[in-house]
């Protein structure tokens, strides 16, 4: 069976985010990263944020195992990771990403 991360395309604007996505995560600590969603302040780029998430590019670590975000002073919190699917998906369009040290 071919695998689907092969078969899969990026368009330049999920390229881009995942690349950002990417720069903030954390290799020697895996499920931490700086993109929050306080960095998502355009519907284009919570799409685009969406759309990744939906290819299993990325996952938000805050999100609770019964699918509730984490409630930080009232308010919603999320946490976007890279996943190792992310970094091949990258790495297939000529990118050199760093694995996660786990």
């Amino acid at each position: 069976m071919q695998n689907l991360t092969n078969t899969m395309e990026l368009t330049t604007k999920e390229e881009t985010l995942l690349m950002t996505i990417s720069d903030c995560s954390y290799r020697n600590e895996q499920g931490y990263s700086e993109f929050l969603n306080d960095d998502v302040k355009t519907k284009s780029k919570a799409g685009v944020l969406s759309s990744l998430i939906k290819k299993e590019f990325v996952y938000d670590s805050y999100r609770n195992n019964d699918g509730s975000k984490a409630i930080v002073n009232g308010s919603e919190l999320s946490m976007y990771v890279i996943t190792n699917k992310g970094i091949d998906i990258l790495r297939n369009q000529g990118h050199k990403i760093e694995s996660f040290n786990n």
